[in-house]
């Protein structure tokens, strides 16, 4: 089975600074995610950095386009992988939007990247609304971190993470393709209400769990069972696992077994395909 995955993390940092991601030495590297792809049998994957367009809130001073220039460097021998930035509305640069655009415009980015929850502005919030019009116009899309949120240093706020806010921006914005990052889990319900309601909405699979497949494996088919089921439609959802997070080779086992078989071709290749341009 082809398969891509389109929510990954990467560490770009220099070796002589701490992680922004993961508080510790850079360990997440380029090689360590190629290798696991080839293990898990991943041809392509989509990856988003803690500081690349200003999605680290650990530091906001980082200027947004150096960033985001820092990590098409760190990738740019790799034709597997591509990079959908994030937007930090606390940190963004007099020039981002003009070399965001030059970025599209040149085929470097993938989309865009929104820490709901991470960042205290709701996904409709109209600072967002200039990147959200650039994502019409090259027709690309707009990832939104919704529902659980890691937080060791207790400064996230779960009410900006929730996807009913994306109907909202998906009624507002029409053209854009909005994908609903996890599900919203815990709130897969509210999330399979959203995607059934607006035809321009998507949701990746990535993240329901962290390390190993959990005791609560059971009831987190069942969820996932239910959203495919009332969406009915396999074109909508998209195979992800948020590594390192998971390891690929487990997370792709455990979804292999919830997608039903006629969805696996659209979740696990086909829709990231089109969606990304691979």
């Amino acid at each position: 089975m082809r398969v891509i995955d389109v929510h990954l993390h990467l560490d770009i940092e220099d070796r002589n600074r701490k992680s922004v991601l993961f508080l510790n030495k850079p360990e997440y590297t380029k090689e360590k995610l190629l290798a696991e792809m080839k293990e898990a049998g991943v041809e392509r994957g989509v990856f988003n950095t803690a500081d690349s367009v200003g999605d680290g809130i650990e530091s906001p001073a980082y200027p947004t386009p150096i960033r985001m220039y820092d990590a098409l460097e760190y990738v740019k021998d790799t034709s597997s992988l591509r990079l959908m930035p994030g937007i930090n509305p606390n940190s963004i640069p007099k020039n981002a939007l003009r070399l965001t655009e030059e970025a599209l415009k040149n085929g470097q980015i993938a989309g865009f990247k929104v820490l709901s929850g991470y960042t205290h502005f709701y996904p409709q919030d109209p600072i967002y609304h200039k990147f959200y019009n650039l994502a019409v116009k090259y027709d690309v899309p707009v990832m939104f971190h919704t529902g659980d949120l890691y937080d060791p240093e207790g400064i996230t706020l779960a009410k900006y993470a929730h996807p009913l806010h994306l109907d909202e921006v998906a009624v507002k914005f029409r053209k854009m393709k909005i994908i609903i990052a996890h599900l919203g889990n815990p709130w897969v319900r509210d999330a399979a209400f959203v995607l059934s309601k607006n035809p321009n909405v998507y949701a990746d699979l990535s993240g329901f769990f962290v390390d190993r497949v959990p005791k609560s494996a059971p009831a987190i088919a069942s969820e996932l069972q239910f959203a495919m089921e009332y969406v009915g439609e396999p074109h909508k959802f998209l195979y992800g696992t948020d590594w390192p997070l998971v390891r690929m080779k487990d997370y792709f086992g455990f979804m292999k077994k919830i997608v039903p078989s006629s969805f696996r071709k659209n979740v696990f290749y086909s829709n990231a395909k089109e969606m990304f341009n691979f």
